[in-house]
């Protein structure tokens, strides 16, 4: 924030407007966003929060979406301390019933997605960590520094596995703990279906019964939507039998009932509906890529801007990470939305250089600063691309070039990136051959370049032709 220093206040007018406390269900944040879960979208005045300085604020489905950019953090902070625990506790009307937001086929779709991108919040960390740990080994191991005979290879490789194998356990605990259920219940169902035996008995191909019943023979380690979908429901599950229990035996009637439901229902019917839906998303991407091709990445590429605007961005960030999950790599979403930042910081600069008006000038700088460095490309969209003609086609053009390189190339991520640097994501693309860095780089150079160019060539200052631009 530039002028306005009190967050404490700024949270108190977002609040006010989103209408009230007792109308927020959720408050979480990515990078650049704060997002309020809200009850009923009727309820708020996007007006005053619109004038408070940030970049904008929209309603996406049933959520308040505020881009505060590098001030995220500090109004979060205040946003929390004003909300308190009770916004995730789960309330209830005077009734007793549960407070539901409305439901819609929009609101479902987001709150599907919005539930995977909160629950894997938690574990992005371990995923970049881990996974830019067993890139650099990779590269050692190229270099010709590691061995596969060395054990400190060896040990490298399998801890960092270790992050992706047992990612249903990690998905478990964080799912069971989003939608207010026992962390460590959820982790334990994630934990069945990596169980030694139960791996055994599915290599073995013999069939797999439970009290008679067929269990779905397949391996489940490094995915996301069985041990997701497992939790939601358990957490269905335990606060059904809570709410029904005597409070002399609750403490043990809780766990011992969910866990006796849970289990054969985790093998027969969660699990399994989670496995489907993952192969339905694999199927789906061969698909695009089959009738797409190479222009798969280029179209969803140029847009990005749009869906960053719109915040549907986030619906292909949860499709990305399950997708990566699933596959091991992904292709089509994450590199075209890596590339974004690095665009608008290109087209800022043009903008910056060329530029003669100096509140225009120094605009585009500074978005220099915080699309190349800081990883947030909301300045500069809203602040430039929404309002000069130039500035948009620069990154249509940019991350359609950048993308269709990604497309001709073949080139994925191989972990997924978090907030931060920008040039520090380009790490994502190390893990797989070397070569798929390098044509990371040279997509990236490229996005840059054409962004920079058409930006510069197209942009003529408004004092000059107001109308034609501006």
């Amino acid at each position: 924030m530039s002028t306005i220093k009190n967050y404490k206040e700024a949270a108190r007018i977002i609040i006010e407007n989103a209408g009230g406390k007792e109308n927020i269900s959720g408050c979480y944040h990515c990078v650049s966003r704060l997002r309020l879960d809200l009850k009923d979208v009727d309820k708020v005045n996007l007006e005053p929060i619109k004038k408070l300085d940030f970049s904008g604020a929209l309603i996406n489905g049933t959520q308040l979406q505020v881009i505060a950019g590098n001030d995220i953090y500090k109004l979060y902070n205040a946003v929390e301390s004003i909300l308190g625990p009770e916004v995730t506790s789960g309330e209830v009307a005077e009734d007793g019933s549960a407070v539901k937001p409305k439901l819609s086929i929009n609101s479902m779709l987001f709150g599907f997605f919005g539930g995977i991108a909160k629950c894997m919040q938690a574990c992005i960390p371990l995923l970049i960590g881990a996974g830019m740990l067993k890139g650099f080994t990779l590269i050692f191991w190229q270099m010709g520094i590691l061995t596969d005979a060395s054990p400190t290879y060896q040990v490298l490789m399998f801890a960092c596995d270790a992050a992706f194998y047992f990612l249903p356990v990690f998905v478990g605990y964080s799912a069971a703990r989003n939608y207010g259920g026992n962390p460590t219940l959820g982790a334990f169902l994630g934990a069945i279906l990596l169980h030694p035996t139960f791996i055994a008995m599915v290599n073995s191909g013999e069939p797999i019964t439970l009290f008679g019943i067929p269990v779905r023979a397949v391996g489940y380690s490094s995915t996301v939507l069985a041990a997701f979908i497992t939790a939601w429901v358990m957490c269905k599950v335990q606060k059904f039998i809570a709410k029904h229990s005597p409070d002399m035996i609750r403490s043990v009637l809780e766990p011992f009932g969910t866990v006796l439901i849970m289990v054969p229902l985790t093998l027969w019917i969660t699990a399994p509906i989670g496995d489907y839906l993952g192969i339905a998303l694999k199927v789906v991407l061969e698909w695009i890529y089959t009738v797409a091709g190479p222009l798969a990445p280029a179209i969803i590429g140029a847009l990005i801007p749009f869906l960053v605007i719109t915040g549907t961005h986030l619906v292909l960030g949860s499709i990305a990470m399950l997708t990566l999950a699933t596959t091991g790599m992904e292709f089509i979403l994450m590199p075209v939305a890596l590339l974004h930042n690095f665009v608008h910081g290109a087209l800022s600069l043009a903008i910056g250089l060329k530029a003669k008006n100096k509140e225009i000038k120094t605009t585009g700088l500074s978005c220099v600063f915080t699309s190349f460095i800081t990883g947030i490309s909301e300045p500069s969209l809203y602040g430039l691309c929404l309002k000069f003609k130039s500035a948009m086609l620069g990154v249509i053009a940019g991350q359609f070039a950048g993308g269709l390189y990604f497309g001709l190339t073949h080139t994925g991520i191989c972990t997924m990136p978090g907030g931060g640097l920008t040039f520090v994501s380009l790490a994502v693309y190390l893990g797989a051959d070397i070569s798929n860095f390098v044509n990371a780089c040279i997509a990236t150079v490229i996005g840059i370049a054409v962004a920079f160019i058409v930006t510069f060539i197209l942009y003529k200052d408004p004092k000059e032709t107001a109308a034609a631009d501006a």
